[in-house]
């Protein structure tokens, strides 16, 4: 099982060391460029979203929301 790194707990300098960058001068472009190869662009997958109207029926499966509605 692999566990999440809290990295806003780790020093900036060790930070650093672990993804092996320099905090100065960042990234060399041959790095980034195998890196980009490696893991890809860094984009959330924009998928189809929900409809507005399904957004807004789905707000009356709150049992508080009826009780405000009834009130």
């Amino acid at each position: 099982m692999v566990q999440a790194v809290e990295w806003f707990t780790i020093p900036i300098d060790e930070v650093a060391s672990r993804l092996s960058v320099s905090v100065e001068t960042g990234l060399t472009s041959a790095e980034a460029a195998r890196r980009l190869a490696e893991h890809g662009r860094n984009v959330l997958d924009s998928g189809r979203g929900r409809s507005r109207i399904a957004a807004f029926l789905d707000q009356f499966r709150s049992v508080m929301i009826w009780i405000l509605a009834a009130a």
